[in-house]
C-alpha cells in the first residue's frame, strides 16, 4: 500500500537580497507564527509573520528587515 504525505512549502523572499527561504508548514496547525532568521547569503535579519485564519486557507505573510 502506498502512503502519500503532502508537503506544504512556503517560500519567503528576504527583503534585502531577494534570496528565497523555504519553510515547511506541513502538519502544522496554526493561526499565527512569528519568526526572526538571518539570511544565509547576506546575513541580514528578517522578521516574518505568517497568518492563516482557518486550516486549508492560504497563509498571509508579512516580511520586514528585523532590527
Amino acid at each position: 500500500m502506498n502512503r502519500f504525505h503532502f508537503v506544504e512549502l512556503l517560500g519567503i523572499i528576504f527583503p534585502t537580497c531577494e534570496q528565497t527561504l523555504e519553510i515547511d508548514l506541513s502538519g502544522h496547525s496554526f493561526q499565527e507564527i512569528e519568526m526572526v532568521t538571518d539570511c544565509e547569503v547576506c546575513c541580514c535579519p528578517m522578521q516574518a509573520t505568517i497568518n492563516r485564519p482557518d486550516p486549508g486557507q492560504n497563509p498571509v505573510v508579512n516580511v520586514e528587515v528585523a532590527s
